[in-house]
């Protein structure tokens, strides 16, 4: 493989991004759009817009780490201890395997099948914090950089918070509060969040682009 195949699959990758980012702006449009220019108190279901946000951005960031390591793991040969083969009754638990686990990848080359059976397992695997991000990338040789570093705060913030919308519906759950509530929401968290996600995802970006300009031969 040459650099400029490495060069369009990290534009690929890019792309998808974008898409999914582009996704982002439009649910928060949205909210602009219904809340602007109106007074009181802005209604739930409204808030709930922002709320769909955080969710879509952490898909986005989960998608965009996914899809850098299906491209780059298959790579790095220490990284896949732990990842089983891809089967037909695939278990991401079955680390050991018989011969009789390859009969159905018999006329496969053993690249195709190490591709197939990363991405079977990642697409199994989420990234719940920082650490499970950190952990992951240095696995295929991306150092986390300090300008890395300085988005894990804010990333951190907003993966607890999407998890409290997906898993509680956001709601407020602290017993000396009466009654039913949601945990207070804005635009300007919202916005703070996806520029820093960007941020984080330019960084990343960088790092592999840079990999690539300094590559002098095999797989990366």
């Amino acid at each position: 493989m040459i650099k400029s195949d490495y060069y369009l699959m990290l534009e690929d990758i890019a792309l998808i991004y974008d898409k999914n980012f582009e996704r982002i702006i439009a649910l928060v449009t949205v909210y602009r759009n219904l809340t602007e220019n109106k007074a009181g108190r802005i209604p739930i279901r409204h808030l709930d817009l922002l709320r769909a946000s955080v969710v879509m951005m952490h898909s986005t960031l989960e998608d965009f780490i996914r899809n850098v390591l299906k491209w780059r793991l298959p790579y790095s040969d220490a990284a896949l201890s732990g990842i089983p083969i891809y089967t037909s009754d695939y278990n991401r638990r079955k680390i050991k395997f018989e011969l009789n686990d390859l009969v159905e990848h018999r006329s496969r080359v053993v690249d195709s099948v190490i591709k197939e059976s990363v991405k079977n397992y990642l697409d199994t695997v989420s990234f719940n914090n920082t650490n499970d991000i950190s952990v992951w990338l240095e696995k295929i040789d991306i150092d986390i950089t300090t300008d890395m570093r300085k988005t894990y705060r804010l990333l951190q913030n907003m993966i607890t918070r999407r998890h409290e919308i997906v898993h509680q519906a956001d709601r407020n759950s602290d017993r000396f509060i009466p009654g039913w509530r949601v945990n207070r929401i804005n635009l300007q968290m919202v916005e703070s969040w996806y520029r820093n996600v960007d941020v984080f995802v330019s960084e990343v970006s960088s790092c592999l682009r840079n990999s690539i300009d300094n590559m002098e031969q095999g797989n990366i």
